[in-house]
Parts: C-alpha cells; structure tokens; sequence
C-alpha cells in the first residue's frame, strides 16, 4: 500500500515537474494537459493528490 502510494507520488511529481506553460490548456476553469493519446488530464487535480500524498506520509512526522 505504502508502496503504491510513493509509486504514484513520485509519477505525479515527475509529471507536474516536466509540465511548462505552454503544455497547460485553460478552458477559463479546469487547467489541463493533452497526453500523447489525446487524453485531456486534469492539472489541478493532480496537483490535489499530491498534497493529500504528502499530508500523508508527514502524519507521523508531526509533533
């Protein structure tokens, strides 16, 4: 589980890392990205998930 959870932590943060400007589309309220399939990815979705998948690996962490 832990492992799925890094696994998709670090693919989300390689991703969101090699996206510029020029590759976000922005229809005026969803910011996206077209993958080589022509798929449309949500951008701040993304972005969401990676805060929840830090949150939780700080927890124990926190004092």
């Amino acid at each position: 589980m832990i492992n799925e959870k890094m696994n998709e932590l670090l693919i989300l943060l390689s991703l969101l890392n090699t996206i510029t400007e020029e590759d976000i589309e922005y229809d005026g309220e969803t910011r996206m990205i077209k993958g080589n399939d022509e798929t449309y990815y949500n951008v701040d979705k993304m972005q969401e998930r990676v805060e929840i998948l830090v949150e939780e690996f700080m927890k124990p962490y926190a004092i």
